[in-house]
């Protein structure tokens, strides 16, 4: 224990545990702030890649029906051009 006597017992022994402490108290509190603006980018990238396959899922889905809607008519889908040819259209 006399390291402990020394480090309470003097005056530096104060000093140096309360430069060490808050030391250790600020890298804990950037440590924090680290981790949380980390999590706050993350979930911000989370949700714009949420919101970007939600659209991507809608022009699919909406791509889906006009071809759909095609067929149903009568037509056919014209993939290299992506338009439908209506019943009774010639080809050349």
């Amino acid at each position: 224990m006399p390291i402990v006597a020394w480090l309470f017992g003097t005056e530096f022994g104060r000093q140096l545990v309360l430069v060490v402490s808050l030391l250790i108290a600020a890298a804990l509190g950037f440590l924090w702030l680290k981790v949380h603006y980390e999590d706050i980018g993350y979930n911000k990238a989370m949700s714009a890649i949420a919101a970007q396959d939600k659209k991507a899922v809608e022009r699919s889905n909406n791509a889906r029906q006009t071809v759909r809607e095609c067929f149903d008519s009568g037509g056919t889908w014209d993939v290299s051009n992506g338009v439908c040819d209506p019943k009774g259209a010639s080809h050349n």
